[in-house]
């Protein structure tokens, strides 16, 4: 009986020590990571900082979002709305959910930038992908828009912008026409029933950005997301001179000098060195516009090799090229890891609700003015995955104990 007891004070001791152990490391980790980046006096003086589509699911992560948006000193939310959810049944709305977000951004004095997807429901469909289609009957769409905007007019709508990466096929089904008549529909109705909101022309991928540089002579290169080598030379000219590339321009230009927008709204990913090159070209091209940033994030999995501390520096490298660049308003994707593409599934500032990366404490250095080492909030999530660790700890001691047990008995 006593050796048992002494057994037991001996496994209690070292899972103390090695907790204390797992939260003194994850906190120094994390000092040690923020501390190789100089910190010190950053700001942001020339746009708006937002999120791009955080967590709002649910009450649970509208209360994480509220929690780190505070602590990020961000009030600005990129979010979207689905027709094909909303009204799956003709005639038949579903609000609950959408109007717990838009309360829960009401009550927090949150700005939303409200995306509309080129999306629709089944008995209006018909050209689909998995994220957009056209419509039957643009009528329907127009009752959708009424019905949405009327009841949330007195809302936080700062700006509305309808599809994503339109030209891209998989991302916009339809003709340039198509998108045309389909934009300009939300812009009028939207200026009908909200009219303090900018409207958006919907956002331009980075890759479509890249390939309208070298069409344009911008830069003498092209880099594709899912390669590492650049495009340069014969090859960049064939790549230029194909109907893909022309057809592309084409649907871009189109929808440039017939949408109705106010601003427009751009992606960039990875090679931020070349941000201001593609900013430039496009105020070029549209002349006064202002332009947004509803994306933006790296660094790329198949370009670079990936570590923390080197997502820490490009956030840290990428922030200040947005700053002095000509922009409205940013938005950073993604806040937690899930649903992006595979060369940006590490993008995120948040493994999980346990896993502070050190990419976050560069964005709250801007966001938030924080330059001095925070060893509590360090400490706060170190003790999060130590409850994780302790978790296991009892898990292992149980199935000991349970096994001398049966081994006794038999």
């Amino acid at each position: 009986m006593i050796l048992v007891r002494k057994r037991t004070i001996v496994f209690i001791g070292i899972g103390l020590v090695v907790l204390a152990f797992f939260t003194c490391f994850g906190t120094l980790i994390a000092i040690g990571s923020n501390n190789k980046l100089d910190l010190e006096g950053l700001s942001i003086d020339n746009f708006r900082m937002g999120l791009s589509y955080p967590p709002l699911k649910n009450d649970r992560q509208r209360e994480f979002s509220r929690n780190h948006m505070e602590k990020l000193n961000i009030d600005l939310v990129r979010t979207g709305i689905s027709w094909s959810y909303i009204e799956a049944n003709k005639g038949h709305f579903t609000w609950s959910g959408f109007d717990k977000r838009m309360q829960f951004f009401k009550e927090n004095n949150i700005d939303i930038l409200l995306t509309i997807g080129s999306d629709g429901p089944e008995w209006n469909v018909d050209q689909k992908t998995p994220e957009s289609c056209t419509y039957k009957n643009v009528t329907a769409f127009e009752v959708f828009l009424w019905t949405l905007f009327t009841r949330y007019a007195d809302y936080n709508i700062h700006k509305i912008q309808f599809g994503n990466e339109w030209p891209n096929e998989y991302q916009f089904i339809g003709t340039a026409e198509q998108y045309v008549n389909y934009s300009n529909t939300v812009y009028l109705i939207a200026n009908e029933t909200i009219p303090d909101m900018t409207f958006v022309l919907g956002g331009i991928a980075t890759s479509n950005l890249r390939i309208a540089a070298a069409y344009y002579n911008y830069t003498d290169f092209y880099m594709g997301q899912t390669n590492s080598t650049a495009i340069t030379g014969v090859a960049l000219e064939e790549l230029l001179a194909s109907d893909f590339v022309k057809d592309g321009v084409a649907r871009v230009n189109y929808v440039l000098a017939n949408a109705s927008y106010d601003e427009l709204d751009l992606h960039l990913y990875d090679d931020y060195e070349n941000w201001g090159t593609y900013v430039s070209m496009v105020k070029d091209l549209v002349p006064g516009v202002p332009i947004i940033v509803s994306e933006f994030g790296g660094p790329n999995l198949i370009w670079d090799k990936y570590t923390r501390d080197y997502q820490a520096a490009h956030l840290k490298a990428s922030i200040e090229t947005l700053d002095g660049i000509g922009i409205e308003e940013a938005y950073y994707f993604k806040f937690t890891q899930g649903g992006a593409i595979p060369q940006h599934r590490k993008s995120c500032l948040i493994v999980s609700t346990v896993t502070i990366k050190p990419a976050y404490y560069v964005m709250q250095a801007f966001t938030a003015s924080k330059t001095k080492t925070n060893f509590i909030f360090y400490t706060e999530y170190s003790f999060v995955f130590v409850a994780i660790v302790s978790l296991v700890y009892l898990t292992v001691l149980v199935s000991i104990a349970l096994t001398k047990k049966t081994l006794k008995r038999n």
